[in-house]
């Protein structure tokens, strides 16, 4: 092959590469800011769609005792080796709080249909604070992904933050609870 063919053949070969970089480089902010809105995807352990919905839920819910919680390395290290039991652990008291607190407060007409008792009942009782209720069913929904998802493996930071939402929650439920 002379100098020539070998030239024309590698600029070929290389042409949709180097023009894919160099629009990728013009773009780069837009490129980002969609990345950023990305709603789901794995690359690696990061999970964009637990990590996404976790940040979206501490924006909506505000400061909380998460620094003290990631400060904690037993909990990161437990987070970084099984995130998953660490979610349902985190996720058992939230539960068992809904379920008391509808137990004592769901009326006849909220019993009718068994499947959202619980829904029916925090709906009612904290009409003024329903950023809780959604708060309760996306960690509801982030738990089931870590049941049900096989490659399921979030970023320890991100489990970490899901056990002070739950905590959080916890907080919050708690005087309904005890509510006769």
């Amino acid at each position: 092959m002379d100098p020539l063919t070998f030239t024309i053949e590698l600029i070929r070969a290389l042409a949709w590469p180097i023009a894919t970089l160099v629009v990728a480089g013009l773009f780069r902010a837009e490129l980002r800011a969609l990345l950023h809105r990305v709603k789901k995807g794995k690359v690696g352990p990061a999970e964009f769609e637990f990590e996404e919905t976790v940040a979206s839920l501490r924006v909506r819910a505000g400061p909380s005792a998460t620094a003290t919680i990631q400060a904690d390395p037993a909990i990161l290290n437990r987070a970084a080796e099984d995130p998953r039991a660490v979610i349902l652990n985190a996720w058992l008291p939230v539960q068992a709080l809904v379920e008391t607190i509808a137990a004592r407060h769901a009326t006849a007409e909220d019993r009718r249909d068994a499947r959202s008792v619980s829904l029916r009942v925090l709906h009612r009782l904290l009409r003024d604070k329903l950023e809780y209720v959604d708060m309760y069913n996306d960690l509801r929904m982030l738990r089931n992904r870590a049941v049900n998802d096989i490659d399921f493996s979030p970023r320890p930071s991100s489990v970490v933050e899901f056990v002070a939402l739950a905590n959080e929650l916890v907080a919050v439920l708690q005087p309904y609870a005890s509510d006769a």
